[in-house]
């Protein structure tokens, strides 16, 4: 909002259109369309965006699944960069990683 503020300030500007999302709500989005979609709904899967770069992260059940998740984080994230870091295993139940505000992983309590 500050920078809608500045800019419509600024001498000769007659419309603005601010476009901007916050890395919170741009994580909510890709993460409830990520639920509703029957490829993704039942998967665990972290959506950690910074500065305009979104990371998908975890293991997913299908290689249908990770395609899937990084096509929804597109449609989006549509200007944006996504970076699809799923790994598919069968096997998998839990969210492995997670990712603070450095981008650096953290180790979840029975994750490796």
């Amino acid at each position: 909002r500050l920078a809608g503020d500045l800019a419509s300030g600024v001498r000769g500007i007659v419309e603005l259109r601010n476009e901007l999302i916050t890395d919170t709500d741009l994580a909510a989005a890709i993460s409830s369309t990520l639920a509703r979609d029957p490829r993704t709904a039942e998967e665990r899967i972290g959506v950690y965006p910074l500065l305009g770069v979104v990371r998908l992260r975890g293991a997913v059940h299908t290689a249908l699944a990770r395609e899937g998740a990084e096509e929804l984080a597109r449609a989006i994230h549509r200007d944006g960069e996504v970076v699809n870091d799923l790994r598919v295993d069968p096997n998998a139940n839990v969210l492995p990683v997670m990712s603070g505000v450095t981008n650096a992983e953290d180790v979840v309590p029975g994750g490796r």
